[in-house]
């Protein structure tokens, strides 16, 4: 204890530094420097006071200094002076202490945590090690991967680069063409149609609906084509542009094959048995009997009530018309096969019998013309036998 001390303990008189030091260990003393509760000074001449007032024993503050004298000596041991005791600062002691051992604990937890992964990572490394090393492949091969998969990405690029520019180009002539279609510049002038024969090309060109000073570039193709399709006899069509002026028809029409009489008019069908028109002369078509029509509308699909015998019928007449004779009319009737080779020569028999003898008939009509014999018929019989009567 320094001499500062003893002073202060044994002379109660404490200097103005020492009160100063009391007030910041236990606050402001409201009974001291002037601080009273009424907010009078010291130097104003206090109440008297009463009678229990002063019957009362005087305060003791050596308690007080007690407490300043053990702060004193605390500040001794812990080699500071001037140390005084602060409960403020020794609750801030005590929390940095206990985050410090926090943070402490904690960072022994992360370093036992770290000892773990690296324990861990050592074993994964001895497995790995232990384990067989997968083939690598030579640094050549590797490098010619290399340059395949960039030229792949280069061609995808350039490939990318020119779509675009074609759209573009597409996209800007396009434009022109428009351009030069509403100024009038490539109006259609002139009409032309090829592949008919059935149709007249005035006809054809009505249907399709195609007409001059109309905008070539403009021209709507698909829809014409469509309605040159609807003709019975059209079997294909096509519309083309020859700039700058000529709209170009082309269409395959369809060859009638037979005619079938239905009442008193007869029904053209092609070889895909549709039926092309409804007419009341046959027109030189070849005229199949004995097959009534289900259906007689034209463009819809011939369909007998009995087809017994008419494929057979069509390639007979086939045959007979590819060793030079014509054929006018065939019929199948209570199962006799009659070929009308002209309107009055007719042969007849089974079909298997004038089908085997197809070669023969054509010397027969041969003869006959050679003799000017216009009406005659031929009976093919079995066993290649064949008779010849002039009647009818």
């Amino acid at each position: 204890m320094n001499i500062e001390e003893r002073d202060i303990f044994e002379n109660k008189d404490n200097t103005e530094q020492e009160n100063s030091d009391i007030r910041g260990l236990f606050g402001e003393d409201p009974m001291m420097e002037g601080n009273l509760p009424d907010g009078s000074s010291e130097e104003e001449s206090p109440e008297e006071p009463t009678e229990e007032e002063a019957s009362e024993e005087p305060v003791s503050h050596d308690h007080f200094f007690e407490d300043l004298r053990r702060a004193r000596e605390k500040a001794g041991d812990s080699g500071e002076e001037d140390y005084f005791f602060d409960p403020k600062k020794a609750a801030r002691d005590a929390a940095a202490a206990a985050a410090a051992a926090a943070a402490a604990a904690a960072a022994k937890k992360a370093e036992e945590e770290e000892k773990k992964k690296a324990a861990l990572k050592e074993e994964y490394e001895k497995e790995w090690k232990a384990s067989p090393m997968p083939s690598q492949e030579p640094d050549e091969e590797l490098a010619l991967k290399i340059r395949r998969r960039r030229s792949r990405r280069s061609r995808k690029k350039f490939l990318r680069r020119t779509i675009l520019l074609l759209l573009a180009l597409a996209v800007l002539v396009v434009g022109c063409l428009l351009f030069i279609d509403k100024q009038g510049l490539v109006d259609i002038k002139k009409i032309t149609v090829e592949g008919n024969a059935h149709y007249t090309a005035e006809e054809i060109i009505k249907t399709s609906g195609i007409h001059k000073k109309e905008g070539l570039i403009t021209l709507r193709t698909g829809k014409a084509r469509s309605k040159l399709m609807e003709m019975p006899y059209v079997k294909s069509a096509k519309i083309s542009r020859k700039f700058p002026h000529t709209a170009k028809i082309t269409v395959a029409e369809r060859i009638p094959v037979f005619a079938v009489q239905a009442g008193g008019f007869f029904l053209i069908v092609d070889d895909e048995n549709r039926i092309l028109e409804k007419v009341n002369d046959a027109g030189g078509v070849m005229i199949v009997e004995g097959y009534l029509p289900t259906s007689t509308e034209p463009g819809e699909e011939f369909v007998p009530e009995k087809s017994t015998g008419l494929k057979n019928l069509l390639t007979l007449a086939e045959d007979v018309q590819e060793q030079g004779m014509g054929v006018y009319k065939v019929s199948y009737l209570n199962g006799v096969t009659r070929v009308y080779l002209t309107k009055y020569i007719v042969c007849e028999g089974k079909f298997e019998n004038i089908n085997a003898n197809v070669a023969e008939l054509g010397e027969i009509m041969s003869s006959l013309r050679d003799q000017e014999i216009e009406r005659a018929t031929i009976y093919i019989g079995d066993n290649g036998y064949i008779s010849f009567s002039p009647k009818i």
